[in-house]
């Protein structure tokens, strides 16, 4: 059964906004995705209060439901929460939950009202949300099937889809607004990658991994049945050289490949994910201990660090981590989906920054990418969302 996305949360922390699109669920009240799972304390009822210190608001981009209320709109705010208003109308309920997130429900009404969040001393207008059926995309999709998000030339944001075989254009706002391509070949792909010019690379479910464009068909870069990719294609790297050519790094059970089978560094021997920068250096999630591996086109190992773990504990410690992207100042991101987070590290390994995410599990298909301006897009294939950061 297909079903249609709608674009129904926003959220800006002091360093980023998290928004999400998420199902649509055919009535009643849409339900946000944001937040880190734990035990919740305080009141349902329109009012609660919280000592997380600091003070410090969260505003909201614009976000919509239906005009019934009912809608859980997710907030972070850190200090004392003592009320949310919906325009002048306050909450129907409110729940604190762990790391300064929160639920406010939306009260019934009409046209654009600002939040408003009462707490520490202050009244801080939130953002804004709208009365509404909410923006249903133009595609439908089926969660566990989407396979990765690139970035292309001209700087958009592209979702492979590998159920409907799409290569589908992601707006700044987070919506999926057209097609950049179809295929068939891409239906039931299981990895993804974008170039700069505008091709589509892919692995199909016997490992041979394709290039495909809006203007020309399937053409097939590497055979599956060969060795090392016989043992199974978890991710594809690309690196642009020249704007024209560029370079395909894939990540495989025994390390990472360049485009001729090539093992690219005896220090790396299993891979489940692999990223470039912007000189061509490679990063690889390695599914093991160290965790996170950088080498240089020779293979030479420039930094490492992290632990794969079952168990979530320090920054360092992934539980079932599930991609790696760079962005254009060698910042490394980690979906730490096991810990229901997103990290952010300096090449050496230093933390700089954490994110929460809905993303709840390692998995192919859930996919990461950040663009030039510092917006880090989540795909989260389970859910069905995608979300947004901003100045990540």
């Amino acid at each position: 059964m297909r079903v249609n996305y709608r674009n129904i949360i926003a959220l800006l922390t002091t360093a980023a906004v998290i928004s999400a699109l998420s199902l649509g669920c055919g009535g009643g009240g849409a339900s946000a995705i944001f937040g880190t799972t734990g035990s919740t304390t305080g009141s349902t009822t329109g009012s609660t209060t919280g000592s997380t210190g600091g003070g410090a608001a969260a505003w909201i981009s614009p976000m919509t439901g239906p005009t019934a209320g009912g809608t859980t709109v997710h907030l972070q705010y850190t200090g004392t929460v003592t009320s949310v208003a919906f325009g002048g109308t306050q909450a129907l309920g409110l729940i604190q939950h762990l790391n300064n997130n929160w639920d406010a429900i939306a009260p019934p009404g009409t046209g654009t009202v600002n939040i408003l969040i009462t707490g520490s001393g202050q009244t801080v207008t939130a953002g804004t949300f709208t009365y509404g059926s909410g923006t249903t995309l133009s595609n439908s999709y089926t969660p566990a099937i989407p396979v990765g998000l690139g970035v292309d030339g001209s700087g958009r944001v592209i979702l492979g889809d590998a159920h409907l075989g799409h290569v589908d254009i992601v707006s700044t706002t987070g919506l999926i607004t057209s097609s950049l391509f179809t295929n068939s070949d891409l239906i039931g792909a299981k990895a993804f990658a974008i170039t700069a010019g505008d091709a589509a690379l892919y692995a199909t479910s016997t490992n041979d991994v394709k290039q495909v464009e809006a203007t020309v068909g399937p053409q097939l870069l590497f055979s599956g049945s060969s060795t090392p990719w016989s043992g199974g294609v978890n991710g594809i790297g690309v690196f642009n050289t020249t704007g024209t050519t560029f370079k395909y790094y894939v990540a495989t059970p025994t390390g990472v490949t360049d485009i001729l089978g090539n093992n690219l560094s005896t220090s790396v021997t299993t891979a489940t994910r692999v990223a470039t920068d912007s000189s061509g250096n490679i990063y690889t999630l390695t599914g093991a201990t160290p965790a996170v591996v950088e080498t240089d086109t020779t293979g030479a190992v420039l930094h490492s660090f992290g632990a794969y773990t079952t168990v979530g504990g320090s920054a360092t410690q992934f539980n079932g981590p599930g991609d790696i992207t760079v962005d254009t100042a060698g910042h490394i991101f980690i979906l730490d989906g096991g810990n229901g987070r997103i990290e952010k590290f300096a090449a050496d390994g230093t933390l700089l920054a954490t994110y929460p995410t809905s993303v709840r599990a390692s998995a192919v298909q859930h996919g990461m990418t950040v663009t030039s301006n510092g917006t880090l897009y989540v795909v989260n294939s389970t859910a069905g969302t995608i979300e947004l950061i901003q100045n990540a």
